[in-house]
C-alpha cells in the first residue's frame, strides 16, 4: 500500500483537475475561441487546413483538426473546447511521470499539485484553444528523448521526433522549448548526437510542409494586431509573468489570486530556494560537479526558462510574442521548478514553504471560480432569448472589439432560435478583423432591426450596454450604448456578471409602426 500512495494521490489529483476544468468547459465561449468555432463549422477536415492557412487565423492546424473532429459528437459550441479539456486534465498525470524521470518522486507530487490547482491551466484546459494540447505534446516529447537517453532504441527516437513535430503543428511558441530540449540533449548526451540530430531532421521534416503557412503567419497583419493589445513596457510584462505562473489571463494579479497571495508565493519560493542552495553549497561537490550529477534537473531549468527567454529574444527582431498565454509553453518546466525547489528544501522548510504555495494556488482557483472570474455570460442571455422569444422577434448584439474575431458571434453561438442576431459593430467581410476593416454602419443596422420587429419584441445585449429612450424620430448607437426612438419601452432588463458584465434588453412599441 505504501508504494501506491503516490499513485492514488496522483489519481485524486487529477480527478480534481477534471472537475475544476470541467467548470470552466461550460461557460460561455469568447475571444479567439470564436474563430475556432469559426474554423471547423461548416467545414471538413481540407476546408479546416484551409482556413488556418488563411491570414484569417495564426496558428498552425493540429488543435483545430481535433476541434473540428470533436464537433462531429454534436452541435454544442463549447465541444470545441473537448480536446483542450482532455490534454488539460491529462497533463496532471503526465507532468508527475516527467517528474519521476527528472527531479523526483516528493517533486513530482509537488508539480501536480501545482499543474492540477493553476488558476491559469484550469483556464485553458476549458478554452478552445491549443495550448493545453501543446503542453501534452511537448511534455511527450521530452518522456520520449529521456527514454531514447536511457534506452538508445529507436522506436523511442523516432516517438521523440513525431511528438516534436505534432507540438509544433499544435502552436509556434513550442520551438522554444524543443530547442531547449535539443540543445540539453548535446550537452547531457554526447553518445547519442548522431540520433538526436536525426530525430530533429526528421520532425523538421514533417514540419516541412507547413512552413510556408508558418512564415505567413509570421508576416501576418494580426501579429501587430495582437502585439498591441497584450501592451509593451515592464510593467505590463511583469503582469504577463505573475498571470502565467500564479494567476488568471483575464484579470490582473492583483485582483487573481490578490497581491498578499503572489507575494507569500513568491516569499515560500525565495525562502525554499536559498535552503536548498545553502545545503548544495555545504554538502555539495561544487557547481560543475552539481551540474554534473543532476543532468536531468538541469533539463527542467532550460524547460521553464526557455519561453520567456525564447520571446524576449525574439522581441529583439521586432516582433513582440511575450504575453502570458504566449509563455505557457514553460509551464510544464516551471512547476517543476518550483516542485524541484521545494523538495531540495528538506521535511521541514521544504514542507512549509509548500504548504504556502499550493494554498496560493488554491486561493486563486477558488476565485477563478468565483463569477467575477468567468467569460462573459452570453450563455445565460441566450437561454432568456430562446425561452421568451416569439416569432417575428428581433434580437441585436453588440459587438465589442474582444469578443470575436470572426464572424460569428458569442450570442450566436448560443442561441437555439437559429435566427442571427443583428450584428452591431461588427467588421464586415471576411477576417482578420483589423482595426481598419470597414464595419456596417451601426444605426443604421439599428433602425432596420426595429422596423423589422413590427409589434414585437426586441432584445438587445451588450457588455455593459445601457438602453435609454431619446428624443430622436431614429434608434442611435452611441458608443456602446443604445438611444430608442420616442414610443418604445423598456420592458424587462437582467445582468449577467463576468469579467465584464453583460446587460439584456428587451424592448417593445405597443401599438406596432
Amino acid at each position: 500500500m505504501k508504494a501506491r500512495w503516490p499513485l492514488i494521490l496522483v489519481a485524486a489529483l487529477t480527478a480534481l483537475a477534471f472537475a475544476l476544468r470541467l467548470d470552466q468547459f461550460g461557460s460561455s465561449l469568447l475571444g479567439d475561441e470564436m474563430s475556432t468555432l469559426w474554423i471547423v463549422s461548416d467545414n471538413g477536415p481540407a476546408g479546416v487546413i484551409d482556413l488556418v492557412s488563411s491570414d484569417a487565423e495564426i496558428s498552425p492546424p493540429l488543435y483545430f483538426l481535433f476541434a473540428w473532429l470533436s464537433t462531429q459528437l454534436g452541435s454544442a459550441p463549447e465541444l470545441v473546447r473537448l480536446p483542450a479539456l482532455v490534454a488539460g486534465t491529462a497533463c496532471v498525470p503526465v507532468i508527475y511521470v516527467l517528474g519521476l524521470r527528472t527531479v523526483g518522486r516528493a517533486a513530482a507530487l509537488i508539480a501536480a499539485a501545482l499543474m492540477a490547482l493553476s488558476p491559469f491551466m484550469v483556464f485553458f484546459s476549458g478554452s478552445g484553444r491549443a495550448y493545453t494540447l501543446m503542453l501534452l505534446l511537448l511534455m511527450a516529447s521530452t518522456l520520449a528523448m529521456l527514454a531514447a537517453r536511457r534506452t538508445g532504441r529507436t522506436r523511442w527516437w523516432f516517438a521523440y521526433g513525431l511528438a516534436s513535430a505534432l507540438a509544433m503543428y499544435t502552436h509556434y511558441t513550442a520551438l522554444f522549448v524543443l530547442l531547449a530540449q535539443f540543445i540539453w540533449l548535446l550537452w547531457a548526451f554526447p553518445a547519442g548526437r548522431r540520433p538526436a540530430l536525426l530525430a530533429n531532421a526528421g520532425a523538421a521534416a514533417l514540419f516541412l510542409p507547413w512552413l510556408p503557412s508558418f512564415f505567413s503567419d509570421s508576416d501576418s497583419p494580426t501579429t501587430a494586431l495582437l502585439e498591441n493589445l497584450q501592451g509593451d513596457g515592464f510593467a505590463v510584462k511583469r503582469l504577463a509573468v505573475e498571470q502565467w505562473l500564479f494567476g488568471h489571463p483575464l484579470l490582473p494579479s492583483a485582483e487573481l489570486p490578490g497581491r498578499a497571495v503572489v507575494v507569500l508565493i513568491v516569499a515560500a519560493l525565495a525562502v525554499a530556494a536559498v535552503v536548498a542552495l545553502a545545503s548544495i553549497v555545504r554538502d555539495g561537490p561544487g557547481p560543475a560537479g552539481w551540474l554534473d550529477r543532476n543532468r536531468t534537473v538541469v533539463l527542467v531549468l532550460a524547460l521553464a526558462i526557455a519561453t520567456p527567454l525564447g520571446e524576449a529574444l525574439y522581441g529583439l527582431t521586432g516582433t513582440d510574442l511575450f504575453g502570458s498565454r504566449n509563455l505557457i509553453a514553460s509551464t510544464p518546466g516551471m512547476l517543476l521548478a518550483f516542485g524541484g525547489v521545494l523538495a531540495a528544501a528538506g521535511p521541514v522548510w521544504g514542507g512549509v514553504c509548500g504548504l504556502a504555495v499550493i494554498a496560493g494556488f488554491t486561493i486563486g482557483t477558488a476565485k477563478g471560480l468565483e463569477d467575477a472570474a468567468r467569460t462573459v455570460d452570453y450563455r445565460s442571455a441566450a437561454a432568456v432569448i430562446d425561452a421568451r422569444s416569439e416569432p417575428g422577434d428581433v434580437v441585436v448584439e453588440l459587438v465589442t472589439p474582444p469578443v470575436t474575431p470572426v464572424p460569428v458571434t458569442p450570442l450566436a453561438a448560443h442561441l437555439d432560435s437559429g435566427t442571427p442576431p443583428v450584428a452591431l459593430n461588427l467588421p464586415a467581410g471576411e477576417p482578420p478583423f483589423l482595426p481598419l476593416t470597414p464595419k456596417p454602419d451601426p444605426d443604421r443596422l439599428l433602425n432596420e432591426a426595429l422596423a423589422a420587429a413590427g409589434d414585437g419584441s426586441v432584445f438587445i445585449v451588450g457588455p455593459d450596454a445601457t438602453v435609454t429612450i431619446g428624443d430622436s424620430p431614429r434608434g442611435e448607437y452611441v458608443d456602446g450604448d443604445i438611444v430608442l426612438p420616442p414610443g418604445w419601452r423598456i420592458d424587462a432588463r437582467s445582468s449577467y456578471p463576468g469579467v465584464a458584465g453583460l446587460s439584456l434588453y428587451e424592448v417593445s412599441r405597443p401599438g406596432g409602426p
